[in-house]
């Protein structure tokens, strides 16, 4: 039988994906997809569709999907390095840049995020972007606030005790 520590980074993955593959309707619309969840690393896929398609005549995916999978895998990142995904609630964008480096053109994409340092109110990320060939397709940098106690927090807490 596993020890504590074994079992624990399951449950979090499970708690990450239905977090973000469920409970957040955007997530949902955009087609999030957790693929694997360590301490302080998420990485994402994404599938293309002709409904998130920037320039529909090359094949190529949004930049808003693209930045959206940034932001959702930096942010999870930077969840993933606290003690729960139930922190998901505490945390909120401070400024995300990208600097867009090739097409996104493919079937699948995958998107990778790193916590750089986190402190007790701001963690800050830096992201990939790439298609299945591993090719570089963005990079970003991502600054996140963590809300403490004394910060003003969303009335509706959907996230409860009893959640996987």
């Amino acid at each position: 039988m596993g020890s504590p520590t074994e079992v624990q980074p399951n449950r979090e993955e499970a708690l990450a994906r239905n977090i973000l593959e469920e409970m957040i309707p955007f997530n949902r619309l955009v087609g999030v997809k957790v693929l694997k969840v360590e301490h302080g690393r998420v990485e994402l896929g994404v599938e293309n569709r002709p409904d998130l398609m920037g320039n529909f005549f090359l094949g190529a995916v949004h930049g808003g999907v693209i930045m959206t999978m940034m932001d959702v895998a930096a942010g999870a990142a930077v969840v993933s390095s606290m003690e729960s995904f139930r922190h998901m609630k505490d945390l909120t964008t401070v400024d995300m840049r990208a600097d867009f480096l090739r097409m996104g053109r493919g079937e699948r994409f995958v998107c990778r995020a790193e916590v750089l340092r986190r402190g007790k109110s701001l963690a800050t990320c830096r992201m990939e972007f790439l298609d299945m060939e591993n090719q570089l397709l963005a990079t970003g940098m991502a600054v996140f606030r963590i809300l403490t106690n004394g910060d003003q927090k969303p009335q509706s807490n959907t996230l409860t005790e009893e959640q996987p």
